[in-house]
């Protein structure tokens, strides 16, 4: 039987392992600010804010909920957030020949 912890411990391994080889990849609380709004910004003095040239927004991961169904397989649901919007996502993780390979199915778009 696989422990819930060991799961867990892997997958965030892997997320670590994965944000050393994405150039930018920081924790939410250092993130750059966002410039997307529905609502335009406007400084102290009524001016309209426009993001730096080349401004790129920052992505956001949400990982909702991971449930190891054996030593091999893992359930995953996790949102992906940019701007005014995201999406939701449902993942199968599988061990095949010592590999994990992931297969993820969209579940929903949403923009707030």
């Amino acid at each position: 039987m696989l422990h819930a912890d060991s799961v867990q411990d892997s997958f965030f391994a892997g997320l670590r392992r994965l944000t050393t080889l994405a150039a930018g990849a920081v924790a939410m609380n250092d993130c750059p600010r966002t410039y997307a709004s529905m609502v335009e910004g406007k400084d102290s003095l009524g001016r309209v804010v426009h993001p730096p040239a080349g401004w790129i927004d920052p992505y956001r991961i949400e990982v909702a909920k991971v449930e190891g169904w054996s030593g091999d397989v893992v359930s995953i649901k996790a949102d992906v957030a940019k701007g005014t919007g995201g999406h939701g996502y449902h993942c199968g993780v599988e061990r095949i020949d010592g590999a994990w390979r992931a297969t993820c199915q969209y579940e929903a778009g949403w923009v707030h």
